[in-house]
């Protein structure tokens, strides 16, 4: 088993975005088209030599601790630890995963993020560490999810997270999961930030 990982967690941009009807649960239909940058948040992954097995419940955690994997990171991105997204993933996986299995004892993955996208500005940080964290962690703990698989579980915890894990340049329609893949020429983008933060969710 590979013992570490360091990925890049790309940023996003959508070239245009043209919502097309808002739904009953909150979501809107849209067309745009996602461009993945060279550029974002690099995650690590180290497979420590601890084992852990599951808690029955394990959106009972408090504060990740009763989960298979430590976050690290220097800067705080969210009051409450159980809203990142790194640790919801994780819980996701591990529900999806108790349907049809009974989840074995997991190695404790030590998670190292290095935060470079700023939140609130549309560039789908959170998002992107989202789906590398399902991607890499269904790696490492070899589940064996395919990557449809994996990208509906991203679709529970965010609209942009499966364009991550499709992982190339898309024209996005439905609520941004149903992709067309789409060649584009090499460019280079000035990206503006405002002391302004949006939330996007």
């Amino acid at each position: 088993m590979t013992n570490t990982i360091t990925y890049l967690s790309p940023a996003k941009l959508n070239l245009f975005l043209h919502i097309t009807h808002k739904r009953t649960d909150g979501y809107h239909e849209l067309q745009t088209v996602f461009r993945l940058l060279n550029w974002g948040d690099t995650m690590r992954f180290e497979v420590s030599g601890d084992y852990f097995e599951p808690p029955p419940n394990p959106l009972l955690a408090k504060e990740g601790e009763l989960l298979p994997i430590r976050l690290h990171c220097e800067k705080q991105l969210t009051d409450n630890p159980n809203d990142n997204l790194i640790i919801k993933s994780a819980i996701a996986l591990l529900n999806e995963l108790k349907k049809n299995n009974p989840p074995p004892n997991l190695p404790i993955i030590d998670i190292y993020l290095d935060k470079k996208i700023p939140t609130g500005a549309g560039l789908g940080g959170g998002s992107s560490n989202s789906a590398t964290t399902l991607m890499i962690l269904n790696q490492l703990w070899q589940l064996n999810f395919n990557k449809q698989q994996l990208q509906a579980i991203g679709a529970t915890l965010g609209a942009d997270v499966p364009i991550f894990i499709y992982g190339q340049n898309a024209i996005a329609e439905g609520i941004g999961e149903i992709f067309t893949p789409i060649s584009l020429p090499p460019q280079n983008y000035l990206l503006l930030m405002p002391s302004a933060h949006i939330s996007t969710a």
